[in-house]
């Protein structure tokens, strides 16, 4: 408690407005034998004069001589609003006293309250509180002006900002204009419509044709990196084969390769599966990773181009290896902006004389690129020679893209945040038509970094972030953008969609001293891998514990069963599973319980809990207790296979070094 320190250690100056009567001298006496000094003064008295000519911690002013005071207590609030103020009132005259706290007055005193200590206690709270509400009222007074900084701030950085993305939306135009009609002339002159042009002619006008080339391939990737930064620029992500994209950028890249002497072997199988990501942000990064393969690569090199099927983690792996020298892992790392630390492999003495120059806008726009696609880059030197870029992108089954997505939040979280799982469904007698509306609204009311999986005709999952909007909200905007969409066409009513939340997940952000008692525990306890993830269940009905132990089987994992918290607890204690699939509302020892013994417990509250409970008032606490996920009963059967390689694949993510 802030309190002045007259009030605690000094002797506090106390203005009686009074007549010279018995009860007054009473008073003085009472306040002169404490901590206080008293200065009485008649009422009749020029009171504002008095108080602007001297200082007082507090006012006493007695109601029990000449009415009326309204007009006195409102000249002491004029003359010090912020004083202490109290009235001394008669037993039979309670309601002048209240009356002069309406006018302004901080208390009131009754004659029979003046003994025992009630007035100096009295006098010693009204100070204090009049002192807290100075101190609050401060406080809020530096807080409004902070923020208001912090808002002229913000817009002028937003102005800033704004102004820029002008500017370099000008920048980008004014380029491409001059690279635009450099390349064409040069073109002009090398097709012979200006002349006769020499062999020799010839190849010199291909080396600027080709650097007009990559000048405009680094002024794309500038760009792309200021509007993922920025939000401006819109990621589409959807069900993309990768053998169309190659087809379609294999005849430039066949282009370069011959302009270079350099041999091309693309071996991205038609067998792969489709994979989820915007196959425009691809298409720049292939084309950024092979047209770099190719520069690196001498004359007579090769550049292979390989798509693998990694089952195991979902995922399809994209390689793109040259034949050039290799490169320093230290100084690739810096220039894609990240730690040394970051790099992979490479020989110490390597050669940085091929370091091409745009390898710091080109490897940081892919970086970027592939991150949106939720997917993982990283450069290696190859043992034989060379160096190979890899991404990674997840195929399109909803485990897989969940996965990637609750990866990319963590990854990229700067604060605590929350993940909704929504189903939404409509009626099948709707129409295929209907559906592909539907299919459209849900990607524009889905945030820049948010997905919208279509897991079947008339079903769709989407997973976004709702750590800023109540998922209620969320939930009610869709409906409506629903129902205006279809009045805007001046059709018929819009065909009832159903849309629920039916989990939530929660980062959090570890702190220093979580991090490292995670990775001591790590180093002195380093646990053997499994070939099946294993997943205790705990819930005490036995129907919901057979079909889930035959689901999750089925899907390649180990299942342990408990019927109540504390058979839980132990079998976590002595199996150590890889994830837990916990009900709330047991016997014995309920779920709530369990997550409180398990968050004490610092091997324990590393292993992911996901709380099934048929009660959506168990959500809030569930999350702040430690659980990862939260599913309401009755799950859907998509969200929960989902929900459960999500949380796996967050708590034991693959190696991958990422640059």
């Amino acid at each position: 408690m802030i309190v002045a320190s007259r009030v605690l250690n000094q002797t506090a100056r106390v203005l009686l407005v009074a007549r010279d009567s018995w009860q007054s001298q009473c008073v003085e006496r009472a306040l002169s034998e404490r901590e206080f000094e008293v200065r009485r003064i008649d009422p009749l008295a020029e009171v504002a004069e008095h108080l602007a000519a001297q200082r007082y911690d507090l006012a006493l002013l007695d109601l029990n001589a000449e009415p009326p005071y309204d007009e006195l207590v409102e000249a002491i609030r004029r003359a010090a609003p912020q004083m202490p103020l109290v009235a001394l009132a008669s037993a039979e005259e309670e309601d002048e006293g209240a009356r002069a706290v309406e006018r302004g007055a901080d208390a009131y005193l009754l004659d029979d309250q003046l003994g025992g200590g009630t007035l100096v206690r009295t006098l010693r709270h009204v100070m204090e509180r009049r002192q807290l509400l100075a101190t609050h009222a401060e406080a809020e007074r530096e807080f409004e002006k902070r923020l208001q900084q912090e808002q002229h701030e913000r817009r002028r950085l937003t102005s800033s900002w704004s102004a820029m993305q002008g500017w370099l939306a000008g920048l980008a135009h004014e380029l491409r204009s001059p690279l635009t009609i450099v390349q064409e002339y040069c073109s002009i002159v090398r097709d012979g419509l200006a002349g006769p042009v020499a062999s020799e002619q010839v190849r010199y006008l291909d080396i600027v044709a080709d650097q007009v080339g990559n000048l405009n391939a680094t002024l794309n990737n500038f760009v792309d990196c200021v509007q993922l930064m920025s939000g401006q620029r819109a990621v589409r992500r959807k069900a993309t084969r990768l053998v169309d994209v190659v087809d379609r950028l294999k005849p430039a890249w066949d282009a370069k390769g011959e302009f270079r002497q350099v041999r091309l072997n693309v071996q991205v199988s038609c067998e792969l599966p489709r994979v989820y990501c915007d196959v425009n942000l691809i298409d720049r990064v292939l084309m950024n990773l092979v047209a770099r393969a190719i520069r690196r690569s001498p004359e007579g090199g090769v550049v292979s181009v390989r798509g693998r099927h990694e089952a195991e983690h979902g995922q399809v792996r994209l390689t793109i290896a040259d034949s050039g020298r290799a490169l320093n892992p230290e100084r690739l790392a810096e220039s894609c902006g990240l730690p040394a630390s970051a790099a992979t492999g490479g020989a110490e003495t390597a050669d940085n004389s091929s370091l091409p120059p745009d390898v710091n806008i080109g490897l940081a726009a892919t970086r970027a690129l592939v991150s949106a696609s939720l997917g993982e880059f990283s450069i290696e030197n190859d043992p034989a020679g060379g160096t190979f870029s890899t991404f990674t992108l997840p195929e399109i089954d909803p485990e897989s893209v969940a996965t990637s997505y609750l990866r990319f939040m963590q990854h990229h979280a700067t604060e605590p945040r929350t993940v909704a799982h929504i189903l939404v469904s409509l009626d099948m007698d709707a129409g295929e038509e209907v559906a592909e509306r539907l299919d459209e609204l849900l990607a524009q009311q889905i945030g820049r970094d948010d997905l919208a999986l279509r897991v079947e005709r008339f079903v769709w999952i989407l997973i976004v972030d709702a750590t800023g909007e109540e998922t209620p909200s969320m939930i009610e905007r869709v409906q409506n953008a629903w129902q205006q969409a279809y009045r805007a066409r001046g059709g018929p009513s819009a065909p009832e969609i159903l849309v629920e939340a039916r989990a939530m997940y929660h980062i959090n952000l570890p702190s220093a001293e979580q991090s490292g008692s995670r990775a001591a525990a790590a180093d002195a306890q380093p646990a053997a891998p499994r070939e099946r993830p294993r997943v205790l269940l705990i819930d005490d009905d036995l129907m919901i514990v057979q079909a889930l132990t035959l689901r999750l089987t089925s899907a390649g994992h180990e299942v342990l069963a408990a019927h109540d918290g504390a058979q839980g607890l132990a079998e976590m204690k002595r199996q150590r599973p890889d994830l837990v699939l916990l009900d709330i509302r047991m016997p014995g020892m309920d779920g709530l319980t369990m997550l409180k013994r398990v968050r004490e417990d610092e091997a324990l509250r590393q292993i992911p809990v996901i709380v099934l409970s048929a009660s959506h008032d168990d959500r809030k606490q569930a999350l702040e207790l430690g659980a990862r996920f939260f599913l309401e009963k009755p799950y859907d059967p998509n969200i929960l296979k989902m929900t459960v390689a999500g949380a796996l694949g967050i708590a034991h993510p693959r190696e991958a070094t990422s640059v």
